[in-house]
């Protein structure tokens, strides 16, 4: 039986003793397993049920006509455990957990993706604020997909330091200031330079930028009829 390593993203409880739940792993990607019997109580197996965010050393059997494979055995390895303390940085974590689960790919290795989900999951437990933000253009650039941030998408102009520019989904990127009519939206200096990774010191355009990023994965995502969502609770 294969031997892996995942980051829980998604749990669900299934029946009255059992989870279904979503591992991204380094060899295998999104992997979906169910644990069959982990809420019983001395089950010999298991030593409780997952926990999303934590990682865990699995050994399954994969069952893949059905989709779903089976946890046979598992231990807890690393558990970020004060984000439970903090409500912004448990809302953080979630919006990398879903990320990971939206982008990673069922039975295709990306260890990438999964350094950079355990780093950021690590940098969100120790408490920093631009964690997040340095996920999402890490995983948007991972993927191919992050737009580009210091030329005009339409004609190539480079943008200047603290002008106010718009982005355009349709055109793929930041527009300059001759072309306001197609722009989806406006972004000051300062969000675009949190969003270039510059500058981390206005936690507002900090927030704002994190919003910009998620706003275009969602972009992205709505090709493979999938949304990003976030935690309505968390404050910006």
């Amino acid at each position: 039986m294969p031997k892996t390593v995942g980051v829980a993203l998604r749990c669900l409880n299934f029946g009255n003793s059992s989870q279904v739940v979503h591992f991204l792993t380094p060899g295998r990607g999104f992997l979906g397993l169910l644990a069959k019997g982990v809420w019983r109580p001395r089950n010999p197996m298991f030593e409780g049920g997952f926990d999303a965010g934590r990682t865990y050393e699995l050994v399954y059997i994969p069952r893949p006509r059905s989709g779903l494979g089976l946890v046979t055995e598992a231990q807890e390895i690393e558990c970020p455990r004060r984000l439970a303390r903090d409500r912004a940085r448990i809302a953080d974590a979630f919006v990398v957990l879903a990320f990971a689960a939206c982008f990673a790919a069922p039975e295709q290795a990306d260890a990438e993706l999964f350094e950079l989900v355990r780093n950021a999951l690590r940098a969100l437990d120790a408490g920093s604020e631009e964690a997040l933000l340095l996920f999402l253009r890490a995983g948007l650039g991972g993927a191919g997909v992050l737009p580009r941030l210091d030329a005009c998408a339409k004609c190539g102009a480079l943008l200047r330091e603290a002008a106010r520019c718009g982005f355009s989904h349709e055109a793929g990127g930041i527009l300059c200031g001759r072309h306001p009519a197609q722009a989806d939206r406006l972004l000051s200096g300062a969000v675009l330079r949190a969003a270039r990774g510059e500058d981390f010191s206005d936690g507002a355009a900090r927030g704002a930028a994190v919003r910009f990023l998620m706003d275009w994965a969602n972009h992205v995502l709505a090709f493979r009829c999938r949304v990003l969502e976030y935690p309505f609770y968390l404050k910006m």
